[in-house]
């Protein structure tokens, strides 16, 4: 039983490392250029995803709670936070669940229907728009599909992340 204690105990901290991280980068969103507020937004979510590497469900909401609620205090307003809470902050959680799936046009397109509804949201009813000024002059037709290509990008440098804290950070740990 103390073996058990001491493990969950150790999973507790590395969660919280890792919430700390993705807080200290939304610290940083609103000490930068408009252009790299939504990188750095993108990029918070990235260090939960060793958080979900870890397989415990119950860990993975409170690492996403813990981190949008922190992140109300560091970030400019609302509609800043609002892509993290809306996408970038849970879908690096529940990659795994999909990854683990084996049919893999299934497993994509529930995951551009997740990646599309969010989108939504976070052009039209978060931030209306003015999150991402500079992706004005870009006609639709053009936008829709960088969007969905940046989307495949940022799902394959999630899975990078985790192969490397899987391979690298949680051996040592």
């Amino acid at each position: 039983m103390l073996m058990r204690n001491s493990e969950t105990s150790h999973k507790l901290t590395l969660c919280a490392m890792l919430c700390l991280l993705s807080m200290v980068i939304l610290f940083f969103v609103r000490h930068v250029p408009l252009w790299a507020e939504l990188p750095l937004i993108i990029l918070a979510g990235i260090p939960l995803a060793g958080v979900s590497a870890e397989e415990d469900i119950l860990l993975c909401v409170l690492a996403y709670a813990i981190t949008a609620i922190f992140g109300l205090g560091f970030v400019a307003s609302y509609a800043h936070l609002g892509p993290f809470v809306l996408f970038f902050g849970w879908y690096p959680l529940i990659k795994p669940i999909f990854d683990s799936r084996g049919d893999v046009f299934f497993r994509w397109v529930i995951k551009m229907i997740l990646y599309t509804i969010a989108m939504y949201f976070m052009v039209d009813g978060c931030a209306g728009g003015a999150l991402m000024p500079y992706l004005n002059s870009i006609p639709w037709y053009g936008l829709i599909p960088l969007v969905y290509v940046l989307f495949v990008a940022y799902d394959y440098l999630l899975l990078l992340f985790q192969y490397f804290y899987l391979g690298s950070i949680r051996p040592r740990l």
